[in-house]
């Protein structure tokens, strides 16, 4: 009887693991938007993101991958973004320092901030972020006195170049 018990207990144990994985309180537990939990999201529900200049430097930069990144003929980028967590909601933000490099065309690096919030779950969920790259030509026309041009951006942590013209 007591060996019984024991398989009885062992295999409800990963179960019960597999259901408490990493919920700290009710609040953990709500589903999550279907954009944190789909591969990509639908235009028509991702929010659009302005890039920010000049970042306070204490933002989090908890990790992430940068899986695809691509600029659209409305001047908004969007990228597909894996990181770990999936029990608290992550805030992303993208900065940028203001500063092109002079080549032709022109650089800059923009950074992705990540806070997951003190997310410790281990699924790898997958978004869509869009970002408005208004700052960026603004600052290019500023700088340049120009009303079009070219911008090729660089992500950190993102291998490829991406083209912007305005």
């Amino acid at each position: 009887m007591q060996g019984m018990r024991f398989a009885f207990f062992y295999a409800l144990a990963p179960l019960s693991a597999l259901f408490l994985g990493c919920a700290e309180s009710p609040d953990d537990l709500a589903p999550l938007p279907a954009s944190d939990t789909a591969p990509a999201a639908e235009a028509s529900r991702v929010e659009i993101q302005p890039v920010v200049r000049e970042c306070p430097a204490d933002l989090p930069m908890d990790a992430y991958n940068i899986n695809d990144a691509r600029i659209d003929e409305e001047g908004r980028l969007s990228m597909l973004v894996q990181y770990g967590g999936g029990c608290r909601e992550h805030e992303f933000t993208l900065c940028w320092d203001g500063r092109f490099l002079e080549s032709y065309p022109v650089q800059t690096w923009l950074v992705l901030h990540h806070d997951a919030n003190g997310d410790m779950c281990r699924a790898l969920p997958t978004v869509e972020l869009t970002f408005d790259l208004e700052e960026l030509e603004e600052g290019y026309k500023d700088a340049y006195r120009d009303d079009s041009g070219q911008i090729n951006i660089r992500l950190q942590g993102y291998d490829h170049t991406l083209p912007f013209s305005f």
